[in-house]
């Protein structure tokens, strides 16, 4: 009680009508609006915090997706690759037959010159590119010889 007095006689300089009674409820008063801005603020720095956290696992998620995306490619690229090599040499501008592919995947073959300034019909560059949906994920290049 004693505390309670003395903090209501510091923070008026001189006790008033009312007693202790005015003193509670001037207590009270007081706390209810600090209460009030400490909830609007804690409040506010959950969601920034939360918003932060979700963003973090949003990026977290997409990445792993984009690199599960890129290996599944490269398989397929590198399947592609060893199809190639064991099939017959196929003449500069004929594509080679694809490989089966998961879902989504599509996997191009094609033939082009190495040197267009000194064309060996002999030797071509072969380029895999694989895609998922419209976008090319992963290219691959190789040079393929005529075996003789």
């Amino acid at each position: 009680m004693k505390l309670l007095t003395d903090t209501y006689t510091k923070k008026l300089g001189t006790k008033r009508r009312g007693g202790m009674a005015s003193c509670i409820k001037s207590v009270v008063r007081e706390k209810t609006g600090s209460l009030l801005v400490e909830s609007v603020i804690s409040i506010a720095l959950f969601t920034i915090v939360g918003t932060a956290v979700m963003s973090g696992l949003s990026t977290t998620q997409i990445s792993g997706a984009q690199t599960e995306r890129q290996s599944i490619a490269e398989f397929v690229a590198r399947n592609q690759m060893a199809s190639i090599f064991e099939s017959a040499y196929l003449n500069i501008g004929t594509d080679y037959p694809a490989v089966t592919t998961p879902e989504g995947y599509t996997v191009t073959a094609t033939t082009e010159e190495v040197d267009v300034l000194a064309p060996d019909p002999d030797v071509q560059k072969v380029i895999v590119t694989v895609s998922y949906g419209n976008d090319t994920v992963f290219v691959l290049e190789t040079i393929k010889a005529k075996q003789l």
